[in-house]
Protein backbone atom coordinates (compact mmCIF):
# COMPACT_ATOMS: atom_id res chain seq x y z
CA UNK A 1 0.00 0.00 0.00
CA UNK A 2 2.83 2.69 0.87
CA UNK A 3 4.41 1.93 -2.61
CA UNK A 4 0.76 2.46 -4.12
CA UNK A 5 0.64 5.79 -2.19
CA UNK A 6 3.74 6.60 -3.32
CA UNK A 7 3.40 6.29 -6.76
CA UNK A 8 -0.13 8.39 -6.48
CA UNK A 9 1.61 11.21 -5.20
CA UNK A 10 4.32 10.44 -7.99
CA UNK A 11 1.11 10.95 -10.58
CA UNK A 12 -0.53 13.88 -8.64
CA UNK A 13 3.08 15.77 -8.42
CA UNK A 14 3.87 15.18 -12.12
CA UNK A 15 0.22 16.39 -13.62
CA UNK A 16 0.60 19.30 -11.02
CA UNK A 17 3.89 20.42 -12.53
CA UNK A 18 2.45 20.08 -15.89
CA UNK A 19 -0.93 22.24 -14.84
CA UNK A 20 1.34 24.94 -14.55
CA UNK A 21 2.61 25.12 -17.62
CA UNK A 22 -1.29 25.77 -18.80
CA UNK A 23 -1.26 29.40 -17.20
CA UNK A 24 1.31 30.11 -19.58
CA UNK A 25 -1.34 30.33 -22.98
CA UNK A 26 -1.71 33.41 -23.89
CA UNK A 27 -5.10 33.43 -25.28
CA UNK A 28 -7.17 34.51 -21.70
CA UNK A 29 -9.58 31.76 -20.21
CA UNK A 30 -8.20 29.16 -22.83
CA UNK A 31 -5.70 27.56 -19.82
CA UNK A 32 -9.05 26.26 -18.27
CA UNK A 33 -10.11 24.14 -21.07
CA UNK A 34 -6.71 22.67 -20.88
CA UNK A 35 -6.54 22.41 -17.24
CA UNK A 36 -9.48 20.43 -17.20
CA UNK A 37 -8.13 17.99 -19.76
CA UNK A 38 -5.04 17.49 -17.23
CA UNK A 39 -6.70 16.76 -14.32
CA UNK A 40 -9.23 14.34 -16.31
CA UNK A 41 -5.75 12.45 -17.24
CA UNK A 42 -4.61 12.93 -13.94
CA UNK A 43 -7.94 11.27 -12.34
CA UNK A 44 -7.62 8.43 -14.94
CA UNK A 45 -4.00 7.92 -13.87
CA UNK A 46 -5.04 7.53 -10.41
CA UNK A 47 -8.02 4.87 -11.06
CA UNK A 48 -5.84 2.77 -13.42
CA UNK A 49 -3.53 2.13 -10.45
CA UNK A 50 -6.01 1.84 -7.67
CA UNK A 51 -7.49 -0.59 -10.22
CA UNK A 52 -10.60 0.95 -10.01
CA UNK A 53 -13.37 1.62 -13.19
CA UNK A 54 -12.94 4.78 -14.82
CA UNK A 55 -15.96 6.45 -16.26
CA UNK A 56 -14.85 9.19 -18.30
CA UNK A 57 -18.84 11.45 -17.61
CA UNK A 58 -18.51 10.41 -14.11
CA UNK A 59 -14.86 11.31 -13.64
CA UNK A 60 -15.38 14.47 -16.08
CA UNK A 61 -18.26 15.77 -13.89
CA UNK A 62 -16.37 14.93 -10.43
CA UNK A 63 -13.34 16.98 -11.92
CA UNK A 64 -15.21 20.15 -13.00
CA UNK A 65 -17.38 20.41 -9.83
CA UNK A 66 -14.28 20.56 -7.52
CA UNK A 67 -12.56 22.71 -10.74
CA UNK A 68 -15.53 25.39 -10.17
CA UNK A 69 -16.03 25.38 -6.35
CA UNK A 70 -11.98 26.33 -6.38
CA UNK A 71 -12.72 28.85 -9.27
CA UNK A 72 -15.26 30.13 -7.48
CA UNK A 73 -13.66 30.85 -3.78
CA UNK A 74 -10.78 32.60 -5.94
CA UNK A 75 -12.19 34.37 -8.90
CA UNK A 76 -10.60 37.34 -8.30
CA UNK A 77 -6.88 36.02 -9.17
CA UNK A 78 -8.07 33.71 -11.97
CA UNK A 79 -10.37 36.64 -13.98
CA UNK A 80 -7.71 39.16 -13.11
CA UNK A 81 -4.92 36.70 -14.13
CA UNK A 82 -6.37 36.23 -17.21
CA UNK A 83 -7.65 39.96 -18.07
CA UNK A 84 -4.12 40.95 -17.79
CA UNK A 85 -3.09 38.32 -20.64
CA UNK A 86 -5.08 40.76 -23.07
CA UNK A 87 -1.88 43.34 -22.80
CA UNK A 88 0.35 41.77 -25.15
CA UNK A 89 3.88 40.51 -24.22
CA UNK A 90 4.35 41.46 -20.70
CA UNK A 91 0.97 40.72 -19.92
CA UNK A 92 1.35 36.94 -20.65
CA UNK A 93 4.22 36.78 -18.84
CA UNK A 94 3.01 38.31 -15.63
CA UNK A 95 -0.61 36.85 -16.34
CA UNK A 96 0.77 33.48 -17.26
CA UNK A 97 2.75 33.59 -13.53
CA UNK A 98 -0.28 33.92 -11.57
CA UNK A 99 -2.71 31.85 -12.69
CA UNK A 100 0.38 29.08 -13.16
CA UNK A 101 -0.03 28.80 -9.13
CA UNK A 102 -4.10 28.66 -9.09
CA UNK A 103 -3.29 25.46 -11.56
CA UNK A 104 -1.07 23.58 -10.04
CA UNK A 105 -2.53 24.07 -6.73
CA UNK A 106 -6.13 23.32 -7.97
CA UNK A 107 -4.14 19.79 -9.58
CA UNK A 108 -2.63 19.34 -6.38
CA UNK A 109 -5.75 19.75 -4.26
CA UNK A 110 -8.31 17.56 -6.83
CA UNK A 111 -5.73 14.68 -7.26
CA UNK A 112 -5.08 14.38 -2.83
CA UNK A 113 -8.46 14.63 -2.05
CA UNK A 114 -9.14 11.33 -5.13
CA UNK A 115 -5.84 9.62 -3.11
CA UNK A 116 -7.55 10.01 0.33
CA UNK A 117 -10.82 8.82 -1.12
CA UNK A 118 -9.38 5.80 -3.02
CA UNK A 119 -7.03 5.39 -0.09
CA UNK A 120 -10.20 4.51 1.93
CA UNK A 121 -11.30 2.07 0.01
CA UNK A 122 -13.79 4.71 -2.33
CA UNK A 123 -14.50 4.56 -6.15
CA UNK A 124 -16.02 7.58 -8.33
CA UNK A 125 -19.46 6.40 -8.06
CA UNK A 126 -19.34 6.58 -4.09
CA UNK A 127 -17.65 9.81 -4.41
CA UNK A 128 -19.18 12.37 -2.04
CA UNK A 129 -18.84 15.90 -3.40
CA UNK A 130 -19.95 17.74 -0.34
CA UNK A 131 -17.74 16.18 1.49
CA UNK A 132 -15.03 16.24 -1.19
CA UNK A 133 -15.40 20.37 -1.20
CA UNK A 134 -13.95 20.88 2.60
CA UNK A 135 -10.62 19.24 1.90
CA UNK A 136 -10.58 20.66 -1.15
CA UNK A 137 -9.75 23.99 0.39
CA UNK A 138 -7.12 22.72 2.72
CA UNK A 139 -4.96 21.06 0.13
CA UNK A 140 -5.55 23.49 -2.04
CA UNK A 141 -3.33 25.86 0.22
CA UNK A 142 -1.13 22.88 0.54
CA UNK A 143 -0.71 23.18 -3.09
CA UNK A 144 -0.34 26.54 -3.16
CA UNK A 145 2.89 25.88 -1.46
CA UNK A 146 3.96 23.38 -3.67
CA UNK A 147 3.14 25.32 -7.16
CA UNK A 148 5.39 28.15 -5.44
CA UNK A 149 8.09 26.03 -4.89
CA UNK A 150 7.88 24.82 -8.60
CA UNK A 151 8.04 27.78 -9.72
CA UNK A 152 11.06 28.44 -7.77
CA UNK A 153 12.60 25.51 -9.02
CA UNK A 154 11.66 27.21 -12.91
Amino acid sequence: MINKLKSANHIVNNYTAASMGTGFIPIPFADQLFLMGIQRKMLYELTELYQLPFSKKIGQSIVNTLLKSLLSSNMIKGVLGNMIKFIPGIGTAIGGFSISVFNGASTYAIGQVFIQHFESGGTLINFELKKAQAMLKIKFKEGEQKAKEIKQDI
